[in-house]
């Protein structure tokens, strides 16, 4: 086990991160990006730093790290995966997320061109789109109402989303490239 600290966002810090990793493990075989901010704006207030900060971190990190790490999968000729972790608020908008749905409703659609870019190449892509995960960071947020939303009554667990993560990473389940899993308890669904 090792740990490597990345800023997502710089080029170099990400070659470098994925080159000793490389390095340190003899082969690259998986990428989880799963790098992200979640901060919220009203629209007509958002200042375009701000915009520009959450879609380079969340769609531009996955972009950067996706590349160089495919660069390394390819170069061993054994392929990869890549498991792209984004979100429901990809799927459909909400209040105060304008450029964090935007930026997670880009991940889906470059995952599933990085799956066609890639196929030939072995690397198969994957992404995620979890709902509300009962962590630290939104505990405050979770209330009856978001509970609510899923049918099961209430948020994921973050070993679900991690299980779900490693299946992709390492099942027999290739044939799935350029998906987009759902992993939120049919919160999207409405009755």
């Amino acid at each position: 086990i090792m740990s490597v600290g990345v800023d997502v966002s710089d080029r170099t810090s990400v070659e470098n991160m994925i080159e000793l990793s490389h390095e340190r493990l003899g082969s690259l075989d998986i990428l989880i990006c799963n790098a992200g901010i979640m901060d919220r704006a009203p629209f007509m207030e958002m200042e375009e730093n701000f915009w520009d900060n959450v879609l380079n971190t969340n769609l531009g990190g996955v972009f950067r790290c996706s590349q160089v790490a495919a660069r390394y999968m390819i170069a061993g000729s054994r392929g990869g995966r890549i498991v792209n972790v984004a979100s429901n608020s990809g799927i459909f908008g909400g209040r105060g997320r304008a450029a964090y749905g935007a930026s997670k409703a880009g991940l889906n659609s470059l995952g599933q061109s990085l799956a066609k870019a890639l196929a030939k190449d072995r690397v198969f892509v994957y992404t995620i789109a979890p709902g509300f995960v009962d962590t630290e960071r939104v505990k405050n947020l979770i209330d009856d109402e978001v509970r609510a939303q899923s049918p099961l009554n209430r948020v994921a667990k973050p070993q679900e989303i991690a299980d779900t993560a490693l299946w992709l990473a390492t099942g027999d389940n290739e044939f799935l490239t350029g998906c987009i899993i759902d992993v939120n308890g049919a919160s999207y669904l409405r009755s």
